[in-house]
Parts: structure tokens; C-alpha cells; sequence
């Protein structure tokens, strides 16, 4: 959700290990300014942003964009509908899910892969996402790394907003509800885990010394996505 944006939300079920912790948090100060791109959409010059703009309400919801250089931060869905990028360095704000329309088959990513992407801006159910509609719209330019930033999951209230799609560490946690009829299972830190990117197994009493993933939000509920078995370290 964009910065101001209220919370309500729906289900879209979207591996891989990180390549790097960072445990800065970045200044909300936003410097970046927006330039046009000699691509077009319908005719209409398309604007190129960074994933921060978006994410703090500085780009209007239907406007189509292109991100240049941001970092796959994630494999694609089990579903084979999506993938998490991040602005380079991570930080609050830098995270956004990018979901992909029907005829991607073709499609490879990793995480640490560099892309330009070009799609439109979309409030699904409050979750801030870049739909792209076509496989061209994707282009591999490089490789980069991962930024994983330490998050206090128990801060107060609110917290979540900021850290919307970017790769969090919440450190310590123990499963206190098993997997329910989602594939979902509730930490002791109030967190869901879903299995959006990988699936796993995890029983109530499990611990893990480190949960990561990328944090989104659905059916209301603020929920981490492990990317694989390095996200639940230590079980």
C-alpha cells in the first residue's frame, strides 16, 4: 500500500536465498525525481521513477512507469504470476511485487539479477503492485545484490507500511499455530508465513533463529513470504 493508504486486502498466492544482510534503515527523505523514457505506452510517453515514488504516493495509481536497474529480490510464485524487486540498498519503502498477467512461461529471474520493468501501478485490496502484461516489458540488464534489512517485528503499530514488499529479517520466532488450509502458519511475533514463493512444512513448537522474506499483505493481514529453507534458519 502506498504511504497513507489504509488497510483492507485480498489473497494473491506469488525461492530463492538472499545474497546479502544489510541492517540499515534508509532516510524517508525522497530526492529522487521522475524523467520520461523514449518508450511509449498508447502513445503516451511513459515515465521512468524508482520503487520509493511509488511506494510514498509520489506516482498516481493506473500510471504506467518504467524502473530501471532495481534488483530481483525474489524467485517467481509458485504460481507463476509474480516476483519481488527492491530499489538497490533496500531501505524502507524500496520493496514492491511486481505481478505478471498470463504468457510468462518463458520467463527466467533470480534474485541479484538487475531488470528494467516497465508495468502500471495498481492497488490490489491495499497492496501496492506493478502489473506488467507483457514478457517484453521485462528486460535483464545485469546483476546486483540483495539488501536484507533487520526489522523489529513487536515496534510499535504501523510499522509494516513502510516495509511493504522489501526483504526483512525479524529474527527469532517460534511457530504458535501450525499450517492452516492456506499453507499459512502464525509466529509468535504476530506474523503470518505463507507460501507464496516456496512451500514448507512447519509444525506448532517450531523455532527458528532467523525468519526473512519479503512482507506483504493480504486478507487483511500482514503476512512474510519465505523464499526458500535459508528464510527459516535454524529449524
Amino acid at each position: 500500500m502506498t504511504a497513507g493508504v489504509g488497510c483492507a486486502a485480498s489473497d494473491d498466492k506469488t525461492d530463492a536465498a538472499d545474497s546479502g544482510t544489510d541492517t540499515n534503515v534508509s532516510a524517508d527523505t525522497d530526492t529522487d525525481t521522475d524523467s520520461n523514457t523514449g518508450d511509449t505506452s498508447g502513445g503516451d510517453t511513459v515515465k521512468r521513477t524508482t520503487i520509493k515514488r511509488i511506494q510514498t504516493g509520489k506516482i498516481a495509481e493506473d500510471e504506467t512507469v518504467t524502473l530501471t536497474d532495481v534488483v530481483v529480490s525474489s524467485g517467481i510464485s509458485l504460481k507463476g504470476d509474480g516476483f519481488f524487486i527492491q530499489d538497490a540498498g533496500g531501505g524502507r519503502w524500496s520493496g514492491l511485487f511486481v505481478y505478471m498477467q498470463a504468457g510468462f512461461d518463458s520467463l527466467y529471474l533470480e534474485p541479484g539479477f538487475t531488470i528494467n520493468v516497465t508495468g502500471t501501478v495498481v492497488e490490489f485490496y491495499d497492496w501496492t503492485q506493478l502489473t506488467v502484461t507483457t514478457e517484453t516489458a521485462i528486460e535483464v540488464t545485469g546483476s546486483g545484490s540483495v539488501t536484507v534489512d533487520a526489522v523489529d517485528p513487536e515496534a510499535p503499530p504501523g510499522w509494516e507500511e513502510g516495509w511493504e514488499s522489501c526483504i526483512i529479517n525479524v529474527g527469532a520466532a517460534e511457530v504458535t499455530e501450525g499450517l492452516n488450509d492456506f499453507n499459512e502458519a502464525v509466529l509468535s511475533n504476530g506474523l503470518k508465513i505463507d507460501d507464496l514463493l516456496w512451500e514448507f512444512d512447519v509444525e506448532a513448537g517450531a523455532t527458528f533463529t532467523q525468519v526473512t522474506g519479503p512482507l506483504g499483505y493480504t486478507f487483511e493481514e500482514w503476512k512474510l513470504f519465505p523464499r526458500s529453507e535459508a528464510d527459516l534458519e535454524g529449524y
